[in-house]
């Protein structure tokens, strides 16, 4: 049976993660110890602790294993209990299975009790110092303490030579999902109760959740008090095993984990590039921790069975090019990773041409010159739309420590979306691929829904004014009037249209709230200015070279009087970008991007003959600037 969904649950699984040879170390380690020892995993939750307890419990403690074992999830008993009460449940259990009689666990269990009632109250009392008051609770001194570790050695050795084993491993599982002052405390008692020959204890810890433990004790962590929080974990733990997450190889996870749930086929599982620029996603996203993986892998498996259960081609969204498998593959990683960028994303996908216009809406703080100036030469952030980038991260304390990891996802998706050969797609700017991306994505959002959006079948719509706009087409340009016709049969959330061989407009579909109830109808044609002597990413070469020359600048200006003339009946409807505004590079080419757009409250509008003539119109206006620009700049 072929299944939708990867569980999270902790197993010894086969080895996804290349983590075999940090495991085998870790069995050998225990093999050959001396007792009492503890050893801790450390790593942040979902990295795959639990997992690696089971993997050595499986090979240490199985049948043939020299170990018994004895495993502790904490977080079951920290459930609707307070701090006294978990730490007497937890010891006195694993107390309980170090007896094979039942008289003797009786005995043992009404010692602990009485003891660890005391030591719980002494170590929820502390709340400064060094610890010394509990460490004198459990000194030799203590007779009483003295005699319950002396029962229960006795007790383990007779259990490990009745079971001919070499000792008992203790597994204290989800310490970092309950309360960091109560896991400490839990350590101490430990420490002080379980220092026992025959007794290896793996621990499931962090050191932040001790760290936050031990505020109590030693207030916040600073460099003066430092080596304190560090001596006490090192009392308590004599070897600190850290998951080797950076090491984890999820390039073949990924593969096998896409091909399983049908989001790859076959033939792009064995495709090289696209497994590696998915991996470089998650790495930038979620990063290499199981869990995350997990949960980005079942919402993927969640968008293609919905995807598949659409029976009408129409709503089918396309993800059958290694384009639309990476860039779905990358939305839904920023949805779960960076939900906020997730969101600004929805509401202006073309991420390259976010300017001041979106840093006021967003009400981003201005950068002051210093800051312009050391982001300018920051490669990162050099570019008008990497700034703005920027100014959203630092606005976020989280976002402010991924800010990095942000603009180079952000780079890999522009450069992919510029250099994948799209078989399935072959016309593909930015804006129209990330919303197609987008619009698939939006189903396993955890977002509020937009207030009020008007509700279109985006479809159809862009279909009716597609259609419009090509009768109108032919009938006011009849020099190119064959060449004039639909670049692509689907419609999704874009609707590009042939002029001449090899150049097109596109319509695009918009009804986010943040257009006050309408909705937004785009016009945008490309021109694609030859960079052969510029650098990849140079825009300032290309503003001194072709930008700023004479003729250019004339082309610009009748642009604009052009527009304006168009758009001046009716303002408050039509708009449109200044025409060298929106520049950005391309793989062999700089790209001049010429947008226009209409806004109406409902469809009909956009249908009435007095608008289709208005877009019209634009669109020759552009076609026209575009022949004009290429004999002035050698535009392909």
């Amino acid at each position: 049976m072929k299944y939708t969904s990867i569980p999270d649950i902790p197993c010894p699984e086969k080895d996804s993660f290349g983590i075999h040879p940090y495991a085998q170390g870790l069995i050998r380690f225990i093999k050959g110890t001396k007792t009492p020892i503890t050893i801790a995993l450390q790593g942040e939750w979902g990295s795959g602790k639990t997992s690696l307890m089971n993997t050595l419990q499986d090979e240490l403690c199985g049948p043939d294993g020299q170990f018994l074992p004895v495993w502790i999830n904490t977080w079951e008993y920290a459930l609707m209990q307070d701090t006294s009460s978990t730490l007497i449940q937890i010891i006195s259990k694993m107390v309980q299975q170090t007896a094979s009689d039942n008289n003797k666990r009786k005995a043992l269990f009404e010692k602990v009790k009485r003891i660890s009632t005391v030591a719980a109250k002494t170590a929820i009392g502390i709340t400064g110092g060094d610890g010394s008051a509990i460490d004198e609770f459990f000194s030799t001194k203590n007779s009483s303490v003295g005699e319950l570790r002396d029962e229960l050695q006795k007790t383990v050795k007779e259990k490990v030579e009745e079971d001919g084993k070499r000792g008992f491993i203790f597994f204290i599982d989800d310490l970092d999902r309950i309360n960091p002052p109560t896991a400490v405390e839990l350590l101490e008692l430990l420490k002080n109760i379980f220092t026992l020959e025959y007794c290896v204890f793996v621990l499931a810890i962090d050191y932040d959740v001790v760290v936050k433990g031990l505020k109590p004790k030693f207030g916040e962590l600073t460099d003066t008090n430092e080596r304190e929080f560090r001596s006490f974990f090192d009392k308590i733990i004599q070897v600190p095993f850290t998951m080797p997450v950076s090491n984890y190889k999820i390039d073949s996870f990924l593969q096998q984990s896409l091909l399983e749930i049908g989001w790859l086929n076959t033939s792009q599982a064995q495709t090289t590039p696209l497994i590696g620029r998915i991996s470089k996603t998650a790495q930038l996203t979620v990063s290499n921790n199981p869990r995350s993986l997990k949960r980005l892998l079942n919402n993927l498996s969640l968008i293609h069975c919905i995807n598949a259960s659409i029976s009408d081609d129409n709503e089918k969204i396309n993800i059958s090019s290694n384009l639309d498998v990476y860039l779905n593959f990358t939305l839904v990683a920023i949805q779960i990773a960076y939900p906020k960028i997730y969101s600004i994303l929805k509401k202006h996908p073309d991420f390259t041409t976010w300017n001041e216009e979106i840093a006021v809406q967003l009400n981003l703080k201005a950068l002051d010159d210093d800051e312009k100036q050391r982001l300018s030469k920051n490669s990162h952030f050099d570019e008008l739309w990497e700034q703005i980038l920027y100014r959203i991260c630092e606005s976020d304390y989280y976002l402010r420590s991924k800010a990095i990891n942000i603009s180079t996802l952000f780079d890999e998706i522009r450069t992919a979306i510029l250099e994948f050969k799209d078989e399935g797609n072959p016309i593909k700017d930015i804006r129209s691929a990330m919303e197609d991306a987008l619009s698939l994505s939006a189903v396993t959002n955890l977002e509020a829904f937009d207030d009020n959006p008007v509700d279109i079948h985006t479809s159809s719509f862009l279909k009716t004014v597609r259609d419009l706009l090509i009768k109108e087409l032919k009938r006011t340009m009849p020099k190119i009037r064959e060449t004039i016709e639909p670049a692509s049969a689907r419609v999704q959330t874009n609707a590009p249209v042939w002029l001449i061989p090899g150049v097109h407009f596109n319509l695009h579909a918009d009804n986010y709230h943040s257009y006050k109830g309408k909705i937004l109808l785009s016009i945008r044609l490309d021109a694609s200015i030859d960079c052969d002597t510029l650098q990849y990413d140079d825009i300032k070469a290309f503003y001194n070279a072709i930008g700023h020359s004479e003729e250019l600048h004339r082309i610009e200006q009748e642009y604009e009087k052009t527009v304006q003339k168009y758009s001046q009946e009716r303002m408050s409807c039509f708009n449109s970008r200044p025409l060298l505004n929106v520049v950005y590079p391309g793989a062999n080419s700089h790209v001049v991007a010429m947008e226009f757009w209409a806004m109406f409250p409902d469809v009909q509008q956009f249908y009435k003959p007095d608008v289709v003539a208005h877009l019209t119109n634009m669109v020759r206006v552009m076609y026209d600037t575009r022949q004009k620009l290429r004999d002035a700049a050698k535009i392909s």
